[in-house]
C-alpha cells in the first residue's frame, strides 16, 4: 500500500519555547513581526528524525493513531514539513491538519484589525501548499478546527470537517480508491473508539475531554458532546510522552473542572480531578503538569480544586485560559445561560472578578477572551464589560477581545463582526484590555523566560513592548480619526 503522509504548516509544528504566550505570534502579521524573529526566536520548528516530525501537533497523533489501527504502521508517516521531499515517492495522500489556514478566526481577525495584514499562520499554511504542489504529486485532504474556512475554497482536494477517529479511516479509504466528494461530515466517536496516540505530541499535550456540555451559542467546541477519555489512557499517553523526553504533561480539555461530571448544575468533581493530577505527577519522567482550559465559575465553585492542582504539581506561574465573553448578564443569559452555573447570570461580573483572584493566589495566569459583537449587543451591555476589565486591572491576566465569528452550516454563511462595524464603546473596550496586556506582556514575558538566553529575553521582551505598543497606537489613531 502506497504511504500516507500526515503533516502540518510551521505554525503548528512548533512548541513555541514552552512559552503559552508566544503562540499569539501567529495571529501577528508579517508585516510587523520580522519572519527571522518568528522563525529563529519565537516558534523554532519541532526537530526532525529522518524526516519525521520528532514531536507532532496533538490532532495530527490522534489521525496517526487511527490510520495505523486501520493500515499498518508503515502505510502512515507524520513527516516533517521541511523534509517532505523524504517521502515524495511512495505517497498517494498528504493529510493537513489545520487551525486557523486562512488567517480568519476570532484571535486572528482581531489582531488584524480588519486591516488586511497578513497573520503568520495563513502565510505558513500558504507556504506548506506551495511546497506540497511543487514537490509531491498526490491528494491533498484538510482536516481539523480550521477546516471549515476551505470549504470553498480550491485550495486543496479534500475537507474533512469533524472528529477524525470513528469515519476518517474509511474516507481515506474512499478517497484512496478514488472518490472525488470535495466534503466529507465526520461524525463523533464514542470514548472507547478514541486510540491512543503512538507518537510523542508538542509540548506534551493529552486530552482529558471532549466536547463542552455548557453549550454556548457562539463557541465551536459546545457544539461536540462531552465525552471524558478514561484515566488508564490519559495516564498511557503521559508516559508515551515522557518517554520521549516531555517532561511536562499539558492536559487539554474545554474544562478541566468539568472531568468525570456527572451533576446537571455543573458542579466540579473535585475528587476526580485531584486524583487526576496525582496520577499525572507519579509517571517518571514527569515534572510538571497543567491544563489548557477552566471555567470561571468552576473556579469559584470549588476553589479547593485549585489549591489542591497547585500543590500537586509544585508550579510557579501557570497559564489557563477561561472565556469571560461580557460583562452583560442579559448576553449571558441570552448566549450562554449555562456558562455561570451553578451560579445565575445576574452573579457573573462578582464570578469573573473572584475566579481571577482565586486564581491569581495560587499563581494561576488567566488568558481571558471576550467576544465583541454578539448579534443584539447593545452600547449598554458594551459599558457593562467595560467596566468590569476596568475592575480586573489589579489582578494578573490577559485579556483578549474577540471578534464575533458566527457559527452554522460549515460555518460558510453569517455575518462575522469587524473594526468596520465596531462603535466608539467597542474600540474604548479594545483598547482598555490591550492597555492593560501591555503591562502584562511586558511582565509575563520576562518572568516566562527567565531560565533561558539573558539576549534571548531582553530582545522577546522588548518586541513584545513593540507590538503591545503600536496595538495601542493603532487603536489610539482609530479612536481620534472616529471622533473627528
Amino acid at each position: 500500500m502506497e504511504r500516507i503522509i500526515l503533516t502540518a504548516d510551521h505554525s503548528l509544528m512548533t512548541e513555541f519555547r514552552n512559552i503559552s504566550l508566544f503562540g499569539f505570534f501567529s495571529c501577528s502579521p508579517v508585516q510587523y513581526v520580522p519572519e527571522l524573529f518568528y522563525d529563529r526566536l519565537f516558534a523554532p520548528l519541532v526537530p526532525a528524525d529522518n524526516g519525521n516530525a520528532r514531536y507532532a501537533q496533538y490532532g495530527l497523533r490522534k489521525v496517526e493513531a487511527s490510520l495505523i489501527k486501520a493500515f499498518g504502521r508503515k502505510s502512515v508517516v507524520v513527516a516533517h514539513p521541511r523534509y517532505l521531499s523524504y517521502f515524495a515517492d511512495d505517497a498517494s495522500i498528504i493529510g493537513l491538519t489545520v487551525m486557523d489556514p486562512l488567517g480568519i478566526g476570532p484571535v486572528t481577525s482581531s489582531f488584524a484589525f480588519g486591516t488586511g495584514l497578513t497573520p503568520y499562520n495563513r502565510k505558513k499554511f500558504m507556504d506548506l501548499l506551495k511546497t506540497i504542489r511543487k514537490k509531491i504529486r498526490c491528494r491533498v485532504i484538510a482536516g481539523g478546527g480550521g477546516a471549515w474556512q476551505l470549504v470553498d475554497k480550491d485550495l486543496v482536494d479534500h475537507v474533512l470537517v469533524g472528529e477524525f477517529e470513528k469515519d476518517g479511516p474509511e474516507v481515506i479509504k474512499d478517497i484512496m480508491d478514488g472518490c472525488n466528494r470535495k466534503v466529507f461530515k465526520l461524525e463523533p466517536p464514542e470514548p472507547e473508539e478514541i486510540p491512543p496516540i503512538v507518537g510523542p505530541s508538542i509540548n506534551g499535550l493529552v486530552e482529558v475531554s471532549r466536547g463542552c456540555p455548557r453549550k454556548c451559542n457562539f463557541c465551536d467546541p459546545t457544539t461536540h458532546r462531552k465525552r471524558d477519555i478514561p484515566i488508564e489512557q490519559i495516564l498511557k499517553e503521559v508516559r508515551l510522552n515522557a518517554r520521549y523526553g516531555q517532561k511536562s504533561a499539558w492536559l487539554h480539555a474545554e474544562d478541566i473542572l468539568l472531568y468525570r461530571c456527572e451533576s446537571k448544575n455543573f458542579e466540579p468533581n473535585k475528587d476526580a480531578v485531584i486524583e487526576l493530577f496525582k496520577e499525572v505527577m507519579k509517571v517518571k519522567g514527569v515534572k510538571s503538569a497543567g491544563t489548557t482550559h477552566c471555567s470561571l465559575a468552576g473556579v469559584v465553585a470549588a476553589p479547593e480544586i485549585i489549591e489542591k492542582v497547585t500543590e500537586i504539581t509544585g508550579k510557579g506561574w501557570h497559564g489557563v485560559q477561561p472565556g469571560i465573553e461580557t460583562g452583560s448578564p442579559k448576553l449571558i443569559k441570552k448566549y450562554m445561560k449555562n456558562k455561570p452555573k451553578p451560579f445565575s447570570a445576574e452573579e457573573w461580573p462578582e464570578i469573573v472578578e473572584e475566579a481571577i483572584s482565586i486564581l491569581n493566589r495560587y499563581k494561576w495566569l488567566p488568558a481571558c477572551t471576550l467576544i465583541l459583537g454578539l448579534p443584539g449587543e447593545t452600547e449598554d451591555d458594551v459599558l457593562d464589560t467595560i467596566r468590569l476589565v476596568e475592575r480586573l486591572d489589579r489582578f494578573h491576566c490577559v485579556l483578549a477581545p474577540l471578534f464575533y465569528v458566527p457559527l452554522g452550516a460549515l460555518r460558510t454563511k453569517g455575518k462575522m463582526f469587524s473594526i468596520k462595524s465596531a462603535s466608539p464603546e467597542h474600540l474604548r473596550l479594545i483598547y482598555e484590555c490591550w492597555k492593560h496586556n501591555l503591562r502584562e506582556f511586558s511582565q509575563g514575558v520576562w518572568k516566562g523566560t527567565s531560565e533561558m538566553n539573558p539576549l534571548f529575553r531582553i530582545i522577546s521582551s522588548l518586541l513584545v513592548k513593540i507590538g503591545s505598543r503600536e496595538i495601542l497606537r493603532r487603536l489610539e489613531k482609530y479612536l481620534e480619526k472616529c471622533a473627528s
